[in-house]
């Protein structure tokens, strides 16, 4: 079993899919209540071209998303890239969150500052979680205060660590 499937649905492996989205037929997908997904990045990456919705190769990929939250009408989905997405192209941002709107989905956007929730590495990325607007139910962002404690203790043991190894290396 791959460790995407054994993480994702350890239970019914055969249910994920790992490939190319444009191989896919999305018709024959089945019942769906959650839906995550991450299009490329390559043309909202700063980093990048940043053509946005403009490249033809990876740009309009978050458009078989779309189709399959048109198509199964899950419950609510998840969405995932790089912060750039805001700046790429003219209005794209907006353009697919527009396009997940028509799908039927009530939007929750936020760009996640990964450092202010214990991940230690300086990575920003915008989250999209959509609800289908009949369910009445809300997503709220979590809270990076939660975590700052948690970081603190981190902080304190990393910090305890590099004393440990400095005294060590001065006694050798």
């Amino acid at each position: 079993m791959k460790l995407t499937e054994k993480n994702i649905c350890p239970d019914q492996p055969e249910t994920v899919y790992c490939g190319d989205v444009r191989e896919l037929e999305i018709g024959k997908l089945g019942d769906i209540d959650t839906f995550c997904y991450g299009f490329p990045c390559n043309s909202f990456s700063n980093v990048g071209e940043h053509k946005g919705l403009a490249n033809e190769k990876f740009g309009q990929l978050y458009w078989y998303g779309i189709e399959v939250l048109k198509i199964y009408q899950p419950k609510w989905f998840v969405a995932e890239n790089v912060s750039g997405i805001r700046s790429a192209g003219s209005g794209d941002f907006q353009i697919i969150l527009d396009d997940m709107r028509a799908a039927g989905y009530k939007l929750n956007v936020n760009l996640y500052k990964a450092e202010q929730y214990g991940v230690p590495q300086t990575r920003y990325r915008v989250i999209i979680v959509g609800i289908r607007k009949d369910l009445p139910v809300e997503f709220h962002v979590p809270d990076p205060k939660m975590y700052a404690s948690w970081i603190l203790r981190q902080e304190q043991h990393l910090q305890k660590f590099l004393i440990m190894h400095q005294t060590m290396k001065l006694e050798s």
